[in-house]
């Protein structure tokens, strides 16, 4: 019998222990009701097709214009100006193998997306074009040793009347976050690693969720696939987490993600929501 009760004790004990580190922020929650059932356009309202290049100013004009949240992302420059960009590198949309990180805003500024006059966007001109006409979801991109990124999107923010929340893949970001901006709404981003050929504790863990314990996030933006598992059900299902999905491309990814997201970031919104809906619930 004693064995029994040890037995029992050890699993209540990991029992505890995981739910510890998965566990979303419970207190003073940051409010994210905007999002609910919101569509949101991918890196701004863009199609190649029609020379609107992603995360430029014709891209944020064009789903402000249409009444669309947008979900774009934010590189700190050398000189310590945060732009808007997905890539480390210039490379895949303006055609130049220059980084981010290693580069002035004069000389990253210099360069357009070939085929437009779209040159790289500074934070604080895409905030102004915004000017809290639509919900805004801020992705932070850099690594731990770059979360100078925080105290300058931070600054950007100070007199933005907009709502946003701001999310990250790197863990130690939105720690970041957590520390300098503890009432804004913060998430993080994950993703069924392994089936993307990504291996290794750290991928183990943000697939997971283990590094909730760290950033308490209010909600979690998972890759539209992994609807079902076991720790995004238990952190956004019975923890009160908000889940967002990313990306949504098709109408069937579209009809496969809705009853288990609250969020739906999107692509092709002309496609996806012929009628114009901004929230598919």
């Amino acid at each position: 019998m004693t064995t029994l009760f040890i037995i029992i004790g050890v699993v209540l004990l990991i029992l505890a222990v995981w739910l510890w580190l998965i566990c979303p922020r419970i207190f003073h929650k940051a409010d994210m009701s905007a999002f609910d059932g919101l569509i949101v356009a991918h890196r701004g309202m863009y199609e190649p097709e029609l020379g609107i290049p992603e995360n430029t100013m014709a891209a944020f004009r064009r789903a402000v214009e249409n009444g669309y949240a947008i979900e774009m992302d934010v590189h700190l420059t050398a000189d310590g100006v945060p732009v808007v960009s997905h890539d480390a590198s210039l490379r895949r949309v303006y055609g130049v193998d220059t980084v981010i990180e290693e580069s002035t805003f004069a000389e990253l500024s210099s360069y357009a997306v070939p085929g437009t006059e779209e040159h790289l966007p500074t934070f604080r001109a895409f905030l102004d074009l915004v000017g809290g006409k639509v919900p805004l979801i801020i992705e932070l991109k850099g690594t731990k040793k770059n979360v100078a990124l925080v105290s300058a999107v931070k600054k950007e923010l100070e007199n933005y009347t907009g709502v946003y929340c701001i999310e990250s893949f790197d863990p130690w970001l939105i720690a970041a976050v957590r520390r300098e901006m503890p009432t804004v709404a913060r998430g993080f981003l994950a993703s069924r690693f392994f089936s993307d050929g990504q291996h290794g504790l750290p991928y183990f863990m943000s697939q997971c969720l283990l590094f909730n314990c760290k950033i308490r996030p209010d909600f979690i933006a998972y890759d539209k696939s992994g609807a079902g598992r076991l720790p995004l059900t238990l952190v956004c299902g019975m923890l009160g987490c908000r889940a967002v999905a990313w990306t949504v491309r098709t109408p069937e990814e579209r009809d496969a993600a809705a009853p288990h997201f609250d969020t739906l970031i999107c692509e092709h919104l002309d496609v996806l929501f012929p009628d114009g809906a901004k929230k598919f619930r």
